[in-house]
């Protein structure tokens, strides 16, 4: 069995990474486990525990799936946090709407619903976690640098594939292995 999940890789570009260590130094004195950069990717399907038949039956429709759809431009940005009110759990980076990606979440859900898997109920919310929050000390820091990156584009990167990786949880932190990567139609 394998834990495994469908993800976008996101570019560390320096304009993401010093975003990244900015907020660190923000919120240095509140309890967040950060995630590392070169584990941020924007998750499009979690799928649970796989059997090895299952991973394979995924891989082949990853690979048909991508096989109409073409690379797209994607564009992070804003900042914010989820939870209820003084509550904030998620430091996320947003990413901007963009019909490819709807398309392109439509298509998995549709076709992965073949094998079983059942689709989130909450509407798709495209963003990156940067970290999760245990405890905030000051929530008008956030509020502040929210406010302050509302409309901030961190970058804009071509969508050339998307992967399937496993991940393997510790309690250090997870490791995402990726399992295949799946061009997108050239």
């Amino acid at each position: 069995m394998k834990r495994c999940f469908i993800a976008i890789k996101i570019p560390l570009l320096n304009s993401l990474l010093n975003f990244y260590q900015q907020a660190r130094k923000e919120f240095s004195d509140s309890d967040v486990n950060w995630v590392k950069p070169e584990n941020m990717h924007l998750t499009l399907a979690f799928l649970g525990q796989l059997q090895q038949k299952q991973v394979e039956e995924t891989k082949q429709i990853l690979n048909n799936i991508c096989l109409k759809i073409e690379p797209f431009d994607l564009e992070l940005k804003g900042f914010g946090s989820f939870g209820r009110g003084a509550n904030p759990c998620v430091l996320w980076i947003g990413v901007n709407t963009s019909y490819k990606l709807n398309e392109l979440k439509i298509q998995l859900n549709t076709e992965l619903a073949l094998t079983g898997y059942k689709p989130d109920k909450n509407i798709f919310q495209p963003h990156l976690t940067v970290g999760r929050i245990k405890m905030i000390k000051n929530q008008s820091e956030l509020f502040n640098l929210g406010e302050k990156y509302k409309e901030h584009s961190f970058i804009i990167f071509r969508v050339n594939s998307i992967i399937l990786y496993e991940s393997i949880l510790s309690s250090l932190s997870p490791k995402y292995t990726p399992i295949s990567d799946f061009p997108l139609r050239r």
